[in-house]
């Protein structure tokens, strides 16, 4: 069924990942509207089933209301509900003993909003004990001022363990590209520093 976020359907959805863990399907979109987020969906169904709608209901204030997935705004972005151009993009979703990684680049989405600003590159960990937006954190792997001028690629996980994830990307000044590498834990943390390949 597409209907909305309660389905497990976004609308624009500018890029979309998927990931299997145990008998969970979880899925990531880039969300422009309906929602205006980094959204994780995580199916009720479990995965491997003829179909993946199944109903819930879900508690909420004054009733309940049905839903086929549950889902989480891991990066709420600003600007315009529909406006294609968000700030941000995805390059990747992992699935670690603890959590659920999404890496990507965005603009500041606090005080004046410039989708066109410095991006920086963001790692949202959900814990899967509390698949929630308390459960929830952000965590940046660089810090780049408005006023830096870097061109950010988009970055990419590769797994080396179910706890240990190599980032990597491109950064380009004044026309001189770079790749730049990191590891990270199964929680998104940074472990050891950022690299510059020779």
């Amino acid at each position: 069924k597409v209907m909305n976020v309660g389905y497990g359907y976004v609308s624009h959805s500018f890029n979309q990942f998927l990931a299997i863990d145990g008998k969970d399907l979880l899925a990531v979109d880039h969300g422009d509207a309906h929602p205006r987020s980094v959204v994780l969906f995580k199916y009720n169904a479990p995965a491997g089933q003829d179909s993946f709608m199944q109903v819930a209901y879900l508690p909420v204030e004054g009733g309940y209301r049905y839903a086929y997935v549950k889902y989480v705004d891991v990066l709420p972005i600003a600007g315009a509900t529909g406006a294609n151009d968000t700030g941000v993009s995805l390059g990747g979703f992992e699935v670690s003993d603890t959590a659920y990684l999404i890496v990507g680049t965005t603009v500041s989405h606090e005080g004046d909003y410039d989708l066109f600003g410095q991006r920086n590159i963001f790692i949202t960990v959900t814990d899967k004990d509390d698949f929630s937006q308390e459960g929830t954190v952000v965590r940046y792997l660089t810090e780049y001022t408005q006023d830096a001028g870097v061109i950010l690629g988009n970055p990419h996980f590769v797994k080396v363990s179910t706890d240990s994830y190599a980032v990597l990307w491109t950064e380009q000044v004044n026309n001189v590209s770079t790749l730049r590498y990191c590891f990270v834990d199964g929680q998104g943390r940074l472990t050891g520093q950022v690299y510059t390949a020779a």
